[in-house]
């Protein structure tokens, strides 16, 4: 009667595990979107090893204290037995003893309803703010003269302005869709402060340097794939994937558009922070299109170590 009692509890619960978590154990928005990943677990801590993987049965995935469904996360964040999680999710979902299959049916089917509205409803003001941000991007890229040479987030890296622009006294750099349409900007104040248009897309995009070559090379950060690229005197193509947890989705985009090409992932070797999440990132990215991968070091460096800091490195010495 138990194992039944908690199948039908299952059954309430099925596809509002976002819900029940974020009311149950008090996870935020963040911990409960699937498309989240590369966070800090809200159970053992961590840097960058918990995602949450699905709304539906509440699955998510944790390197450092394992994986489960939601039940499991509810006994792990609680402390309570598995009889005790499904009671309180009983609870929670105003379930009673008396309530049959039928009415448990009747309970998940309407807020399965409600749920994907407000799904329908999210979409939309996703798509939006990325079309506003799009929008802004243009106006922003229009209205800007070509950038500083001594603007000092370049002087910084040592770096050239290539063909990036200036609003003010932030440098923009454009970010791409796959198809290589403008859709978002990221900004960089005079002290190396990096910040996105409000709303715009970020998952996918990437600033991109050089023509099509046989090697191809995909960094995190601009001044990395800035660095890379005048290493290797400008004969090849570098992607910079504006950040390490989206350094999977660009390789993806890389592949595609260069399916003739060998990949080389660099990582920012972080080996300043746990779980060094930089190398990581760059590992998983790497094995996900089967590319190469090159993780920075130096002798002398206390902190991480990214390309910028190499090419900065060699070029105080000559």
């Amino acid at each position: 009667m138990k194992n039944e009692r908690s199948e039908q509890v299952k059954l309430a619960a099925y596809g509002q595990w976002d819900m029940i978590l974020q009311n149950l154990c008090g996870l935020s928005d963040k911990e409960t979107i699937p498309t989240k990943s590369g966070m800090p677990c809200p159970n053992c801590g961590g840097h960058d090893r918990y995602e949450f993987k699905s709304a539906d049965d509440g699955y998510h995935m944790c390197r450092g204290c394992g994986a489960g469904d939601g039940f499991c996360m509810v006994m792990k964040l609680l402390s309570c037995s598995f009889p005790d999680a499904v009671k309180r999710v009983e609870q929670l979902l105003g379930l009673t003893p008396e309530t049959s299959y039928m009415e448990t049916e009747v309970l998940r089917r309407n807020h399965q309803s409600a749920l994907q509205a407000k799904a329908v409803a999210q979409e939309e003001r996703v798509r939006s703010q990325y079309e506003q941000a799009k929008q802004a991007a243009h106006r922003l890229m229009q209205g800007a003269a070509p950038a500083n040479p001594d603007h000092p987030y370049l002087v910084s890296k040592q770096l050239p302005p290539f063909d990036l622009l200036q609003d003010q006294g932030n440098l923009l750099i454009p970010l791409f869709d796959e198809n290589h349409n403008l859709v978002n900007i990221e900004r960089i104040a005079p002290d190396g402060r990096k910040r996105g248009l409000k709303g715009g897309l970020r998952r996918g995009v990437y600033h991109r340097f050089g023509e099509p070559s046989w090697t191809v090379l995909i960094a995190e950060g601009w001044a990395s794939a800035a660095s890379i690229y005048l290493s290797e005197d400008c004969a090849c193509r570098v992607y910079a994937a504006m950040g390490k947890s989206n350094l999977e989705a660009v390789c993806q985009v890389a592949a595609r558009q260069n399916p003739e090409s060998r990949f080389v992932v660099v990582a920012d070797n972080d080996t300043h922070l746990p779980d060094n999440p930089g190398v990581h990132q760059a590992l998983a990215a790497a094995y996900g299109i089967g590319a190469g991968l090159i993780i920075p070091v130096m002798e002398s460096q206390t902190g991480g170590v990214d390309a910028s800091d190499i090419y900065t490195s060699r070029r105080d010495i000559t």
